[in-house]
């Protein structure tokens, strides 16, 4: 759970943030997301949280190239 309302955004590593988020939490708030993002030229990705702390688990489902 968020310990205060957020957002969250996930993005290729090799470029800026973007200003959209990719989860919006309430404050105690759980829940579950699916996102399609591309991957950065080493194949990672970079997560940002705007407040408070919140858990991430992430699940590679898929690798398309």
């Amino acid at each position: 759970g968020a310990t205060a309302p957020t957002h969250v955004t996930v993005w290729p590593s090799s470029e800026p943030r973007p200003l959209a988020s990719n989860l919006n939490l309430a404050a105690g708030q759980t829940t579950a997301n699916l996102v399609l993002v591309g991957l950065g030229g080493a194949g990672d990705l970079s997560l940002y949280n705007h407040a408070g702390q919140v858990h991430l688990v992430l699940d590679v489902v898929a690798y398309l190239r």
